[in-house]
């Protein structure tokens, strides 16, 4: 038999949509990959990292629901204006475990960055 001893650990938080840096989007998803399925995962092991205006960008949901697997997508709320963000998954690590209940215990904070270059205004003929 194999002994698995090996936590956990993020290999990858990438821009999913969009896929380009800058955007204006009202809001941004992230998508997150671990090196195995993972159970546990939930909105509150991320945070997001902002700096300028998106200093104020909040967490929104988290795909799929339940959460199962290795790969997951947050979406972001931005904040009208400029600025860059990041998805970081550094909280409440230990809630994150693999199959055999290892849990994971090193955060992942160098992932893809996005930057917010304004926000779009509704057209004109979406107001009625």
């Amino acid at each position: 038999y194999r002994v698995d001893r090996e936590r956990p650990y993020v290999e990858s938080v990438n821009r999913f949509d969009p896929l380009q840096q800058r955007t204006k989007e009202e809001q941004v998803e992230f998508e997150i990959t671990f090196n195995e399925d993972v159970s546990g995962v939930e909105l509150d092991n991320f945070s997001v990292n902002g700096d300028g205006d998106q200093s104020g960008a909040s967490l929104v949901s988290l795909w799929p629901s339940p959460p199962v697997g290795n790969t997951y997508r947050v979406t972001v709320d931005t904040v009208e204006g400029f600025g860059n963000l990041t998805l970081n998954v550094d909280q409440n690590l230990s809630d994150v475990y693999d199959g055999l209940f290892n849990e994971m215990n090193a955060p992942f904070t160098t992932g893809q960055q996005t930057s917010l270059t304004g926000r779009r205004q509704r057209s004109r003929a979406s107001l009625g």
